[in-house]
């Protein structure tokens, strides 16, 4: 079974490297998205008219993948270290709810970017289900 230290290391890994996408300028991370948009158009053929909503898409996915993972990996890490208990799931949540809400708070503090309840909304229902998934498929490694 993964150790309590790789557990969290995996976790502050990626709570870094989410902490970082989310850090760019927002000039910064319209390109970096926007390239992956013409490449998805180029590669599927996708008319013009559908680069906008395929932009919007594109980036409300990478919030839910961040924060899926982000919950994933923190459920695990806290199982790992405290066993399968309800002051864990529910620990759980609350950081990730805190961590959700301050990635978009931070955001005021980056140039072009600003803060969207809609997207800290996001982040929390995205590691909720991470946590969801992680609990559900660890009750049924256990189970065997």
């Amino acid at each position: 079974m993964l150790g309590k230290t790789n557990a969290w290391i995996a976790f502050f890994a990626w709570f870094l490297i989410v902490t970082l996408l989310s850090s760019q300028d927002g000039i910064s991370t319209v390109q970096a998205s926007g390239r992956i948009v013409s490449f998805l158009m180029r590669v599927f053929n996708i008319p013009a008219r559908y680069r906008s909503p395929l932009h919007i898409t594109l980036r409300t996915l990478a919030h839910v993948v961040c924060f899926c993972v982000l919950g994933a990996l923190l459920y695990l890490a806290m199982f790992v270290t405290w066993g399968q208990t309800q002051s864990v799931r529910w620990w759980a949540v609350g950081v990730c709810v805190v961590l959700g809400v301050m990635d978009e708070v931070k955001k005021l503090f980056v140039t072009g970017r600003h803060l969207s309840w809609t997207e800290a909304g996001i982040n929390i229902g995205s590691a909720w289900f991470g946590i969801v998934a992680t609990m559900m498929a660890l009750h049924i490694f256990y189970r065997r």
